[in-house]
């Protein structure tokens, strides 16, 4: 699973806030946030660390933040969605940063 995105909070769980950088903006580069594996035990941490928006070091949990651009690469063809369009089957794609791009009035 990788999640690349410009926002803290990603999305929301309910009215619960889901943080997988915790700290990035629309300001600064890209975060990214992968897992290395999809096992139980990764998985459970992982979903503790985004709901509680507390950020741990872990070999099977990657972060990247401020990054101007990401890219990623699968070796089979994976379901991919950018602002929840679905794309189709990828095995590459391209993320670059554009920094204050657009105004966002809250």
């Amino acid at each position: 699973m990788v999640c690349v995105s410009n926002v803290d909070p990603w999305t929301y769980f309910g009215k619960r806030e889901v943080r997988t950088n915790p700290g990035i903006g629309t300001s600064t580069g890209l975060g990214v946030f992968a897992l290395t594996s999809m096992g139980l035990p990764t998985a459970v941490r992982a979903v503790g660390e985004i709901l509680s928006g507390r950020a741990r070091e872990s070999k099977k949990i990657i972060r990247a933040h401020d990054e101007p651009w990401a890219r990623v690469r699968c070796t089979e063809p994976v379901d991919m969605q950018a602002d929840g369009d679905y794309l189709g089957k990828k095995t590459e794609m391209q993320f670059t940063s554009v920094p204050n791009a657009i105004r966002l009035v809250v």
